[in-house]
């Protein structure tokens, strides 16, 4: 298994990755930012999905210093300016989504988080990717029984195709949310004598991480970047 930065590395990035958004920082402490982050990406051997983040900053980047920005071209400069500053919260938003729930529910357990929390993020972060499935099942069927084939007839016609989506796809998040609590009860979510075979400790890789932040913590409030 190709282990990057740990979840609570992950989730000490998207505090500041959205407190970075808040206060719109320069640049550099951006691209420090997105480099660093960058690491785990490298490490899980994801090389696609980062060059695509990469080229978009890069882009981005470029863009903004050819001094298209929110007064020559308001429209196209509020996309970079704004994509820049938020695109690195769902850089590492996603990274944290696409880790394992029992990975991240046993690193948080390290952090004393309250069971019942835990409880409702393993149940969270099953019901997402599942109701995803749900609806592409939904519109398979639809198109099995002729309706709503062209993309042009969601256009035409799109209270009847909201109609016939929300409701059986409300009904079926019912059911799997009743579902997926059962599971993760009969799985031990919410038991304080909860164990696992794997044991998720801090390594080299995310002593890098703080350090780089710290750094980069320092540095911001300093007023060098």
């Amino acid at each position: 298994m190709n282990r990057g930065y740990d979840v609570r590395t992950k989730l000490l990035f998207l505090l500041l990755a959205n407190y970075y958004a808040l206060i719109t920082p320069g640049l550099v402490v951006i691209w420090v930012l997105i480099l660093l982050f960058s690491l785990d990406f490298i490490w899980r051997h994801e090389y696609v999905r980062l060059a695509s983040y990469l080229i978009f900053f890069g882009l981005a980047t470029v863009c903004l210093s050819l001094n298209i920005d929110e007064a020559s071209h308001p429209y196209l400069g509020f996309f970079l300016l704004g994509g820049l500053t938020i695109m690195p919260c769902f850089m590492v938003g996603l990274s944290i989504l696409r880790t394992p729930v029992h990975e991240f529910i046993q690193t948080l357990r390290k952090w004393r988080v309250p069971e019942s929390i835990l409880l409702v993020l393993a149940v969270a972060m099953r019901f997402l990717p599942t109701v995803t499935e749900s609806y592409l099942n939904i519109r398979a069927a639809l198109k099995l029984r002729g309706e709503f084939v062209s993309w042009y007839q969601y256009l035409l016609h799109p209270l009847a195709y909201f109609e016939k989506i929300l409701v059986p796809l409300l009904l079926n998040a019912t059911r799997l949310g009743q579902d997926l609590t059962i599971a993760a009860l009969t799985k031990a979510a919410g038991s304080h004598h909860k164990t696992s075979y794997r044991n998720y400790v801090f390594t080299g890789k995310d002593y890098l991480g703080w350090f780089g932040l710290g750094g980069l913590v320092l540095f911001t409030l300093g007023g060098f970047l």
